[in-house]
């Protein structure tokens, strides 16, 4: 371990950092003494999410040390703890109690998968430190009963919470028992499962309930970000850390987090619900919900009610004027929403009494269904969405604390930074379900609430009182903007370059193909023939020119299928297939681990393989392709975001007519547009250099990254690597040159490092 003094912290460090990650635990290190937030960009492979542990643990250490002196000297005394200066002993204590309490510093560091956050603990374990750690992860990774885990999605989750509600569920129970390993166990999902498979433990409800009295929480974004799973946790949010890993898409998360979207399908799902709760208490099932005769019959009647406002959703829904024929849809200003709710009374008064008793009704109905039954997941969509529309009536409420309130103000405020689009919808696609029948024959639609300011679920979460906020990620560029949209201010700000040598990666700009015509993916050029042609010949030199692991990313997967069956009609695939194995990123993600490991074969079995896939998918995402799994990168286009989509558009006209916050620069819905296309590039670039001994090469296969605003798009540690070619032969040369060029480079350096650990180890 390397001993380290940043800003007056003591780190300790696995290995002698370089000079980038220093920097990046001096940032960390700053800004959580500063109190402030931090933006924090740091290329794949540069040890990010060790840097990240080690300063934030370390200062966390620092920081409890620091407070633990100053109560032993008196400061922070009994007299500035609140009281007077005569307290008994008992309430000395007790007053110590709660400022420590006050004081703590919990760090929650959260990221997209659950994946990401195994590997996070895995980085964890080759650390000096310890803390007590709560990794929380869903019940469909977690659950170890044998007939419940068989179940998925909201079956699942109301079966559990069913059975633990009875306490009939001997994992469950052993809790009780102290069952578990110790609280600074460092165990990853897998692992944690393992152990509450192999000893009788609920892994589940065990990191649920550690996670009150953790110095370090792991979770996914949608728990931090969503209001009511934020809730569900009871952590300490007052002082807290906050870390945000993989944070180049917390822009669409954090809005997608305060967006709802409510369907006919929905309302029509929250009746079915309804009416299996009016059957099964007419028939006492499930002890009648432990009510007698008098309130059977009220509750009956709340019951009612509620089935009569789900006719009312409907034909509110139905009420809403659409284009004539198609499937377009209509778009209004954000409190157009309360004026459609109002025609069926439900507004910031009512809005509470309604929850409570559709919340009300869904655990009445999870208690008299059968377990594989009793989930309720169109009424949780109902009470999804009118917290989400009334969400700052509820905060000003409990600020409020009985005191009389406006609650309709802070909604209509709070509207601003939304859009409502009513469309048609077809049936939602749900494997082994029938959509519930919508009434009297109409045409079935949804309702969306979209959030287009991130920056709503960002003010609430430092509204809790949270120390720092600290966003980080290989590709956050460009970060004004980024702060402009979060609506948070960042005075910690850092763009790393990376870790290897000049010569262990290389970006060539390719802007024609074998013959000599044009690369541009646009919507016009893409699906003509001369276009596939062009491209298929060039990924025939590609997968002939690259050693073992070959990326190939596409715009859409419409695009991919496009091409790969103009390919395979024509000779391009057979002689791509002469050099590597073909694969292509499935849709879905229950797919993914299959065609992940068949790649590896292939790698293992030919030598060399190609794997197919789309921009912002799961490849491109949260995958690791280290060293022979990916030596080259082919971008094939630009992955611009469908520009007739509704949602898309009505997100440019929002940047266009919202003012920036003070302080910022204005973002355009044209440059918002072009920074998510050069985002999702960014992050595919990012698969082919993962630590500081790998090498590769990426191609950039569109004559569009050759202007000046799309090669400024490039994250900052690529700038020094990129080289443009005139054409398709000095693009193939310079990448062939390159290759054993990089090879070499990374060899020298293994060598090096190998050397430099001898010698460490002698003179140890």
């Amino acid at each position: 371990m390397a001993a380290l003094n940043i800003e007056g912290v003591p780190v300790q460090f696995p290995f002698k950092p370089y000079d980038c990650q220093r920097d990046y635990m001096t940032a960390v290190i700053r800004a959580l003494s500063d109190k402030t937030n931090a933006l924090l960009e740091s290329p794949t492979g540069t040890g990010k999410t060790l840097c990240l542990l080690c300063s934030a643990l370390a200062w966390q250490a620092h920081n409890k040390a620091q407070q633990a002196r100053q109560l032993s000297r008196g400061g922070g005394s009994m007299q500035q703890l609140g009281g007077a200066p005569l307290l008994q002993p008992q309430q000395h204590l007790l007053q110590a109690q709660q400022q420590q309490q006050q004081q703590r510093c919990t760090i929650i560091y959260a990221s997209r998968t659950h994946s990401q956050l195994s590997q996070v603990a895995r980085e964890l374990k080759s650390t000096a430190y310890r803390p007590r750690l709560a990794l929380l992860g869903s019940r469909e990774q977690l659950c170890v009963h044998k007939e419940i885990a068989q179940l998925r999605g909201g079956q699942l989750n109301a079966a559990c919470q069913a059975l633990a509600s009875r306490r009939a569920c001997a994992h469950h129970r052993a809790l009780d028992a102290g069952a578990g390993p110790p609280a600074d166990a460092v165990l990853d999902i897998e692992e944690l499962a393992a152990r509450g498979r192999a000893e009788g433990f609920c892994p589940y409800y065990l990191s649920r309930g550690a996670a009150a009295d953790a110095d370090l929480v792991l979770m996914p974004y949608n728990y931090l970000l969503d209001a009511a799973a934020r809730r569900a946790l009871r952590l300490a949010w007052p002082g807290a850390v906050v870390i945000l890993d993989e944070a180049h898409n917390l822009e669409g998360v954090a809005s997608e987090s305060a967006s709802f979207e409510l369907s006919s399908y929905d309302v029509a799902g929250a009746r079915v619900e309804l009416q299996r709760c009016v059957a099964a208490l007419r028939r006492g099932d499930g002890g009648g919900g432990g009510a007698d005769a008098g309130d059977v019959e009220g509750t009956l009647g709340v019951y009612h009610a509620l089935l009569k406002l789900m006719d009312g959703l409907e034909n509110m829904l139905d009420s809403v004027r659409l284009p004539a024929g198609g499937d377009k849809g209509v778009s209004h200003k954000g409190v157009y929403l309360f004026d459609l709710l109002r025609t069926v009374d439900i507004t910031a008064d009512t809005v509470g009494e309604i929850e409570l008793a559709l919340t009300g009704a869904a655990a009445y109905h999870g208690t008299a269904m059968p377990t594989h039954s009793s989930s309720t997941p169109s009424i949780d969509a109902v009470v999804r969405c009118l917290r989400t529309a009334f969400r700052p009536a509820a905060a000003a409420a409990a600020a409020a604390a009985g005191v009389s309130v406006d609650r309709v103000a802070p909604c209509i405020a709070m509207a601003e930074a939304y859009r409502v689009h009513v469309a048609p919808c077809a049936p939602p696609k749900v494997k082994g379900k029938v959509a519930a029948a919508i009434g009297g024959g109409r045409q079935a639609r949804v309702l969306c609430y979209w959030c287009f300011c991130p920056g709503v679920a960002m003010e609430e979460l430092r509204a809790l009182g949270v120390r720092s906020v600290v966003l980080t990620s290989g590709t956050l560029a460009p970060l004004p903007s980024l702060a402009s949209e979060l609506r948070v201010p960042f005075p910690v700000r850092l763009e790393n370059p990376h870790v290897i040598g000049g010569d262990q990666a290389w970006l060539g700009i390719c802007k024609r193909g074998p013959t000599g015509g044009p690369l541009k993916s646009t919507f016009e050029h893409r699906d003509t023939k001369a276009y596939k042609d062009e491209l298929g010949n060039a990924l025939v030199n590609f997968c002939r020119l690259a050693p073992s692991g070959l990326l190939v990313f596409f715009p859409t997967y419409a695009v991919m299928a496009a091409c790969v069956d103009w390919w395979k009609a024509h000779d391009h695939w057979a002689r791509m297939e002469a050099h590597k194995a073909l694969l292509s990123e499935p849709r879905g993600a229950a797919d993914l681990s299959a065609a992940m490991r068949a790649y590896e074969d292939a790698l293992a079995a030919r030598g060399g393989a190609a794997f197919f896939a789309v921009c912002r998918g799961k490849l491109s995402e949260g995958m690791d392709f280290s060293d022979d799994k990916a030596r080259c990168v082919v971008i094939t286009g630009i992955p611009y975001a469908p520009v007739k989509d509704p949602k898309v558009m009505l997100k440019r006209q929002y940047m266009d007519e919202t003012p920036a916050p003070q302080g910022c620069a204005k973002l355009s819905g044209s440059e918002w547009y072009a920074q998510c296309a050069a985002r999702a590039v960014n992050q595919a670039i990012g698969r082919v250099v993962r630590h500081r001994l790998d090498y590769g090469a990426v191609v950039l296969c569109d004559e569009r990254f050759d202007e000046e605003r799309h090669r400024a798009g490039l994250s900052a540690w690529a700038h020094p690597f990129v080289r443009s070619y005139a054409n398709f032969q000095e693009v193939s040369a310079a990448a062939a040159a390159a290759a054993a060029a990089a090879a070499a480079a990374a060899a020298a350096a293994a060598a090096a490092a190998a050397a430099a650990a001898d010698a460490a180890a002698a003179a140890a």
